[in-house]
């Protein structure tokens, strides 16, 4: 079940675009996140991942998420990458954050940050995510990594800003 659930099988479907997010293509989705996060090559061992991606207008990837660390029914860590903070729609982030609170019923996340992330700090705080510890070194031998926890009754769309007010995080809710 959990080789089903996180789509490490070698009879998986092909890739599927459903609204903004592609589905059933983890290897180069996850291939894509690893190219914009250097220091997490190697983190996804044994194919045992699944990855969501987001496309565009133009359907290319602007950003993606790879579901790791899976703890049945408990926790699953998410690694996240973007390239423009304008594919943080509601919509999408409700159809992201359905796989790991639906499909796989945990009841927590976890998302590791590099602490000189500012945008990715202020967007993971944004939706609910809070801070659990900070691990010296951990990002990259150099760099600390800020661990985050999100309980699904915390999960916030769409994100609040630095404002406590609804809308993108560090700016208005205009699109």
């Amino acid at each position: 079940m959990i080789g089903e659930l996180l789509r490490g099988v070698s009879n998986k479907p092909p890739p599927l675009i459903v609204g903004r997010l592609v589905l059933h293509d983890d290897e180069r989705v996850a291939t894509w996140v690893a190219q914009r996060v250097p220091a997490l090559v190697g983190r996804f061992p044994n194919r045992m991942f699944a990855a969501i991606g987001v496309i565009d207008a133009g359907l290319e990837l602007i950003a993606a998420v790879v579901f790791h660390n899976y703890v049945p029914n408990i926790d699953v860590e998410a690694t996240m990458a973007a390239d423009t903070p304008r594919w943080a729609r509601p919509d999408v982030l409700r159809g992201l954050f359905a796989y790991p609170f639906q499909t796989l019923g945990v009841k927590r996340m976890t998302c590791l940050v590099n602490e000189q992330n500012a945008r990715c700090r202020r967007f993971v705080e944004g939706i609910g995510f809070r801070i659990e510890g900070v691990h010296d070194l951990a990002f990259d031998g150099v760099e600390a990594m800020i661990s985050y926890g999100l309980l699904k009754q915390d999960l916030q769309f769409p994100p609040r800003n630095d404002n406590g007010q609804k809308g993108r995080p560090g700016g208005s809710s205009a699109a």
